[in-house]
């Protein structure tokens, strides 16, 4: 009776782990439609410490991720968001177009960036192909270029084209804002102001990260050793880039301008702003 108990139970321990759940997945098969696969993936390229003058080359790299073939139709190099004159500061190597891209292989767009002048530039390249997924998709290009010779002070530069305001996709109405330093001393941010006939307009919000508030007597130029005790400053290393956004709580049907700067050590502290605008209003009547 033991020996039949013994086998009956083998047998279930057998039936067990022959049919229960089976965690071990197959992975899915490739869909046979074309499918783009960018890299970089966020569809940002960034091509960092330029000297002026010169130039460097980055790849945009595309992957067909689909069975049938993917056919590149167009590739453009355009201004950011339309703005700016991007063709004089970067090219793009489209080699012959249409291209077809077989599966999981790749095609390389190589951007050049060559500046002229010292800061942040800015660009689009805009490609449609005949993928099932992204059949039109828009890199954003980031330049930074730096003097040949980089300063021994801190540097701000504001990225061009920001400080208008759009609409974001809850409703509200911001403007980004961003600055890097390009000088070999560490940027020291003592403050943000708002200033202008209508500045009232336009607040930063609560969750940005800001100085202590120590740090408000401070003056534009001062340097770390002549801030007052508890102030902590924002500090930001060569190249190194702070991403901020200010809210707008006017008519989006008026037009409104102001100033926004920011206090600091940079060398050229009491020359760095940046100009807010409204241009919602001119969207608004048709302009």
């Amino acid at each position: 009776m033991r020996k039949l108990s013994i086998i009956l139970l083998l047998a279930s321990l057998s039936f067990n782990t022959s049919c229960g759940d089976d965690t071990t997945k197959t992975a899915e098969p490739p869909p046979n439609a074309p499918q783009l696969m960018p890299t970089p993936l966020d569809l940002t390229l960034w091509i960092n410490n330029t000297t002026v003058n010169s130039h460097k080359t980055s790849n945009i790299v595309i992957l067909n991720g689909g069975k049938t073939a993917l056919q590149i139709n167009s590739v453009t190099l355009a201004g950011y968001k339309g703005l700016g004159n991007a063709e004089t500061t970067f090219t793009i190597d489209t080699g012959t177009l249409p291209a077809s891209v077989e599966y999981n292989t790749t095609i390389a767009l190589p951007v050049t960036f060559s500046p002229t002048s010292v800061g942040v530039h800015l660009a689009e390249v805009n490609i449609t192909s005949n993928a099932e997924n992204r059949p039109n998709v828009t890199f954003y290009v980031i330049g930074i270029a730096t003097d040949t010779n980089i300063p021994s002070t801190a540097k701000l530069y504001f990225y061009p084209e920001d400080g208008v305001v759009t609409t974001t996709s809850t409703g509200s109405h911001r403007a980004p804002v961003r600055f890097i330093n390009l000088g070999a001393q560490e940027l020291l941010v003592y403050g943000y102001k708002i200033t202008g006939t209508d500045a009232s307009s336009f607040t930063i919000p609560t969750n940005v990260t800001q100085p202590s508030t120590e740090c408000s007597t401070v003056a534009c130029g001062d340097s770390l050793t002549s801030i007052p005790a508890g102030c902590n400053p924002i500090r930001v290393a060569f190249g190194s880039s702070v991403p901020l956004v200010v809210e707008y709580s006017g008519d989006i049907n008026t037009a409104a301008v102001a100033s926004f700067e920011v206090v600091s050590n940079s060398s050229s502290c009491n020359e760095d702003a940046l100009t807010l605008t409204n241009k919602l209003a001119a969207v608004s009547q048709g302009d």
